[in-house]
This record gives C-alpha cells, sequence and structure tokens, in this order.
C-alpha cells in the first residue's frame, strides 16, 4: 500500500454500527468493534460511536474490552435539540462525556461530542454559560471534548451554512462550556458534521452542497466530520436508494486537497462529482486527483480539519478498497 493511502485512510472510519441500516444490539456491535481492532486493516479505524443515553449501558462491556490492555475510543452521541430551551442538554451532554471519562479513566478516551441542531437555534448559540449549573474539576487524564454539530439545512443552504460555520469558528460554544465548568480542557475548535446520505435518495445532499460546506469550513479552519452514505469509496449510482452515493474518497481527497492547494468550491465540486476511480492516484510521496497534488505532509495536516465518516459497515469500504486493488 502506498504511504499517502494509508495517511489519508489512518483512523477514517467511526463504527456506528448501532445505527441503520445495521442498527445492531450494542453487545454486537460492540463484539465487532473489538474484533475489527484484531484485524490488519485495525489502522483505519476511528471511534466507537455511542449515544449519552446508552452510556450505562456500555459499562459491563468496558472491562472485556480493556482486558486486551486497549482503551476504548468514543464519539459520543446526544439526543437531538429541537427546541431552543433544550440547547442547554448540549452543555450537559459534554459535562457528562467528561465525567464518563474520569469515572473510566484508562478504559475509554472519549474525545468526540456530535449533536444535530436544527437551523434556527444557529441565531442563539451564544447562551448564559450558568446553563451548565455549577462548576466540576477534571483531573488532567480527561482528554479535551470537539464537539460536532450538524445542521438541519434546507433549500437555503448557502445562506445557512455560512452561518452555521461562522458561529462554530469563532467557538461561541467552546466558550461557554469553558466559562461553565472549571478546569475544562477546551482547547479543541468547534467542529461540522454534515451528512451524507441516508435510507432515502432524499437523504442524499447535492454534491454543490458538500464542495461549499468543504470550501467554506477550510476558509474558517472548522474541522468536518461525515456521517451516513459513505459506505463506498468512489461516488456511484446505486440501484437500491435510486441515488447517486458519495464516495468517502471522493470527500476525503476533495477536502484534502482543498487545503493543500487552496482549491474552490468548483473545484472541489468535480472531484466530489467524479465516478472514475483512475482519476485518483496514490503514491508514497503524496495523492494526486488529474493535476492536483498533496504531499504526504499535507494530507496529514488535512486530515485534521478533515477527521472522519460515520459507517454502521466496515465490511464495506474496506472491500471495496481490496477490490479496486488499493489494499
Amino acid at each position: 500500500m502506498r504511504a499517502s493511502l494509508r495517511v489519508l485512510l489512518d483512523g477514517i472510519i467511526d463504527y456506528a454500527g448501532l445505527f441503520p441500516p445495521a442498527q445492531l444490539p450494542l453487545d454486537q456491535a460492540i463484539r465487532n468493534f473489538a474484533s475489527y481492532r484484531k484485524e490488519a486493516e485495525s489502522w483505519m479505524l476511528g471511534r466507537f460511536i455511542c449515544p449519552v443515553a446508552r452510556f450505562n449501558d456500555l459499562e459491563h462491556h468496558l472491562v472485556e474490552f480493556s482486558a486486551s490492555g486497549q482503551r476504548l475510543p468514543i464519539s459520543a452521541l446526544g439526543t437531538n435539540k429541537t427546541e431552543a430551551e433544550e440547547f442547554a442538554g448540549l452543555f450537559q451532554d459534554v459535562l457528562a462525556v467528561l465525567q464518563y471519562q474520569q469515572k473510566h479513566a484508562g478504559r475509554i478516551v472519549a474525545d468526540g461530542y456530535e449533536v444535530r441542531l436544527p437551523e434556527e437555534l444557529i441565531p442563539i448559540l451564544r447562551l448564559d454559560a450558568n446553563l451548565l449549573g455549577g462548576s466540576s474539576t477534571f483531573e488532567g487524564s480527561v482528554s479535551p471534548v470537539t464537539v460536532y454539530c450538524e445542521g438541519a439545512f434546507g433549500l437555503e443552504w448557502r445562506s445557512s451554512v455560512p452561518l452555521y460555520v461562522s458561529a462554530l469558528a469563532t467557538d461561541q460554544l467552546a466558550e461557554i462550556v469553558g466559562d461553565g465548568v472549571k478546569n475544562y480542557p477546551c482547547g479543541k475548535p468547534m467542529g461540522f458534521k454534515l451528512r451524507c446520505g441516508g435510507l432515502e435518495a432524499s437523504a442524499f445532499p447535492a454534491p454543490k452542497l458538500l464542495a461549499f460546506a468543504i470550501a467554506a469550513c477550510r476558509d474558517a479552519n472548522v474541522p468536518m466530520k461525515f456521517t451516513a452514505g459513505l459506505h463506498h469509496p468512489i461516488r456511484h449510482f446505486n440501484t437500491g436508494v435510486q441515488t447517486h452515493m458519495h464516495g468517502f474518497l471522493n470527500v476525503f481527497v476533495g477536502g484534502v486537497l482543498a487545503h493543500a492547494c487552496n482549491l474552490s468550491e468548483e473545484q472541489v465540486l468535480a472531484i466530489i462529482e467524479d465516478e472514475d476511480a483512475t482519476s485518483f492516484t496514490f503514491e508514497d510521496a503524496g495523492l494526486r486527483w488529474k493535476d492536483h497534488r498533496a504531499s504526504t505532509e499535507e494530507i496529514l495536516k488535512a486530515r485534521q480539519f478533515v477527521t472522519s465518516f460515520g459507517s454502521c459497515s466496515f465490511d464495506e469500504p474496506r472491500d471495496d478498497l481490496r477490490a479496486l486493488g488499493w489494499l
């Protein structure tokens, strides 16, 4: 395998076996994750996505998982916020993640929190820090938590996405959590989470939205993660859902080159829409899409901003990469 592909795909898949279409029981999902961690491609595996509401159910699995001398990496999923007054629950969730880390020190690393926020909450991101209701002290071993906010964007996404990205870039939420929780290690910026598909054709966003969001986050230095619909490396038409499915290589190569080459939105769009696997070249020194190149060092740097994608399957991405001769 070429070094550039290894760097591009390192820790890229956050395992979402609890969620559709797989929707496995927790016991089976955590067993799958533990099994994947022992396989040759384990380096592609990132975090186990677990709702904050399932933390108690997860506890009795931690002993079994840590028996192998490993810590369970977790990205916590919050409850969708649909009303302004429920927005305070975001801060309570982040606090719960920090407390869970402290309780299970040495067994888990929970450094991500994901939550879906409707568009109408964007203007009220700056809230009273007292919503946290007091303060707590956390040991230095507790990892900082990056909060990834997923927006619900309608037809006016060209106006709403910049508002969303701007709010995240100014660390408005991080400032609140930092003020409300004593010694909260809030050294990480807020992140943007983008849904790339689902069970129906209508759930797949237009390539223009992906390219626009990638360029906007690049310009604002906001990290991104992606979820849903990215089981396959190259964009293609899927007969099951009767629509084009985005490819995770299209998305991540587009994101990397956007950072490394300062590509325009239109140039990123061309990468997102490309259905020809031969357009993508991976060498030890770097990757290339047509005439645009990124060195291995540039890929590593850009992956701090295009971080990972959630997938309920770890097998499908690997199988397709093998079929292409890249694994």
